[in-house]
C-alpha cells in the first residue's frame, strides 16, 4: 500500500505546485480613479470578465467600452405623527469611461490593455444632492454610504470590473 500512495504522491504534488505557481499569472488589476475616470485595466482583466482565451479577446477588443456609476444610499429618521420612522434613499449615477486601447510594442494590432481617459457623457442620474428631509422637523441619525464601480462592456453585455 504505501508503494502505492507514493506513486500517486509525486503527480499530485507536481500538479499542485504548477497550480500555486501559476495561479497569479492571469490575474490583473485594475487602476482607476472614479473622480476623474483615468486608469488602465489590462487585457487579462477583460479576458477574465468574459472568460475569453486569447484570440477571443484579440478579435473584440476594438468593440470593449467602459462605463462607472456611483451609488450612493442614504438612511435617516424622521418623527411623524409623534413615530420614529426610518427613511432610505438610494441614488445613483452613470457615465461613459473614455478610454484607447494599448497595444504590445512592436505588434501594432495586439492589444494589451486599456488606458481609461477620463469620464465621458452621463448615462443616467438620480440627484446627487443629500436627500433627507421630513415633513416635519429635522432628520436625525442621516448617514450615507457610497460604491463605486467600473463596468467593461462589449455590444449591450456588461461585467463589474472594479468596485471600492
Amino acid at each position: 500500500m504505501p508503494h502505492r500512495i507514493a506513486r500517486f504522491a509525486a503527480p499530485l504534488a507536481l500538479a499542485v505546485a504548477t497550480v500555486v505557481a501559476t495561479a497569479g499569472i492571469a490575474v490583473a488589476s485594475v487602476s482607476f480613479d472614479p473622480a476623474t475616470g483615468t486608469g488602465y485595466v489590462d487585457k487579462a482583466d477583460v479576458q477574465a470578465a468574459f472568460s475569453w482565451k486569447e484570440g477571443t479577446f484579440q478579435a473584440n477588443a476594438r468593440r470593449v467600452g467602459f462605463h462607472a456609476a456611483t451609488f450612493t444610499s442614504w438612511t435617516w429618521d424622521c418623527v411623524i405623527g409623534g413615530e420614529s420612522v426610518s427613511v432610505t434613499a438610494d441614488l445613483e449615477s452613470s457615465w461613459v469611461v473614455a478610454s484607447e486601447v494599448v497595444s504590445t510594442p512592436g505588434q501594432r494590432r495586439s492589444a494589451s490593455g486599456f488606458n481609461l481617459t477620463g469620464l465621458g457623457a452621463q448615462l443616467s442620474s438620480t440627484s446627487d444632492a443629500n436627500p433627507a428631509s421630513c415633513p416635519d422637523g429635522d432628520p436625525a441619525n442621516v448617514s450615507s454610504s457610497t460604491t463605486d464601480v467600473l463596468y467593461v462592456d462589449v455590444r449591450s453585455h456588461s461585467e463589474v470590473l472594479w468596485t471600492s
